[in-house]
C-alpha cells in the first residue's frame, strides 16, 4: 500500500514537474514573442519618425515653391500689362501716322 502510495505521489511529481517545464516553456515562447513584438513596434516607429521628417521636408518645399510661383506670376502680370501699355502706345502712334498719311494725301 506505502508502495501504492510512493508510485502516485512519484507519478504526480512527475506531472508536476513537466507541467512546470511546459509553462517554464510557454512563459519563453511568450517572452520571444515579445521581444519580438516589441523590435518590430520600435522599428516601425523609426520608420514612421522618419516618414514624418520627410513630409515635413517635402512641406516645406512646395511650401517654397508656393512662394516662388507667386512671385513668377506677379512678375508675369506685371509684363503682361508692360506689354499691353506699350501695344497700347504702338497702335495710338500707328493710329496718328495714317491719320497724317490720310491728310498729307487729300
Amino acid at each position: 500500500m506505502i508502495e501504492r502510495m510512493d508510485c502516485k505521489i512519484i507519478k504526480r511529481k512527475n506531472e508536476l514537474i513537466t507541467n512546470v517545464n511546459n509553462y517554464q516553456s510557454q512563459i519563453e515562447i511568450r517572452k520571444n514573442s515579445l521581444i519580438q513584438e516589441s523590435y518590430t513596434k520600435d522599428t516601425l516607429n523609426t520608420i514612421l519618425q522618419k516618414l514624418k521628417v520627410d513630409i515635413d521636408k517635402i512641406h516645406k518645399g512646395i511650401k517654397e515653391y508656393e512662394i516662388e510661383n507667386e512671385k513668377v506670376n506677379k512678375l508675369y502680370n506685371k509684363e503682361n500689362f508692360i506689354e499691353a501699355s506699350i501695344k497700347e502706345k504702338v497702335n495710338s502712334i500707328y493710329s496718328k501716322e495714317k491719320k497724317q498719311e490720310i491728310v498729307i494725301t487729300v
